[in-house]
């Protein structure tokens, strides 16, 4: 099976494509991020963000996405920005038929470091051992992409598991 996780942000939007079956830790296949032009309204860069999630998806042909419920930002402007991106995100999902899965961020910390108040860096350091990456350089949106990715696959099989 394979699962893109997808980090909206409103600096740049994170993306990780995974394959995974029920028995063995998932393996990497790639990552990347979206960034767009803050000078857009945010109209284009929503339409932008649709686009490069289809070009994604259209060349990985994942079956799954996974991505991160947001929280409410002390920022009024910038959980609304966001919730906008996510907004982008789960349409193009749905115009791709993809299965979309979604995790509140304590959760996946919990299941990628087993505590869910870690730091970026515990992300980081756990994503980088479990999909043997230490030595690409990218962004914290790609590894956060990757650890949702690595979050919805964990669960999935733990609920497959236990049937």
């Amino acid at each position: 099976m394979r699962v893109i996780g997808i980090d909206p942000g409103n600096q740049s939007t994170g993306w990780c494509v995974l394959d995974y079956d029920h028995a063995q830790l998932p393996s990497f296949v790639d990552f990347g991020i979206i960034k767009t032009n803050v000078k857009f309204s945010y109209i284009k860069r929503l339409f932008f963000i649709h686009n490069a999630i289809n070009n994604v998806v259209n060349i990985y042909k994942p079956l799954q996405m996974a991505t991160e419920i947001s929280f409410l930002n002390k920022n009024p402007r910038s959980s609304l920005s966001l919730e906008r991106l996510r907004g982008a995100v789960l349409l193009t999902s749905a115009i791709l038929n993809l299965e979309v899965f979604e995790y509140h961020a304590c959760k996946i910390k919990e299941v990628i470091v087993g505590c869910g108040h870690a730091s970026k860096d515990q992300v980081r350091y756990m994503v980088c051992k479990e999909l043997d990456i230490e030595n690409k350089p990218i962004k914290h949106d790609a590894y956060d992409a990757c650890a949702i990715a690595m979050c919805h696959i964990y669960i999935t099989r733990s609920i497959i598991s236990s049937i």
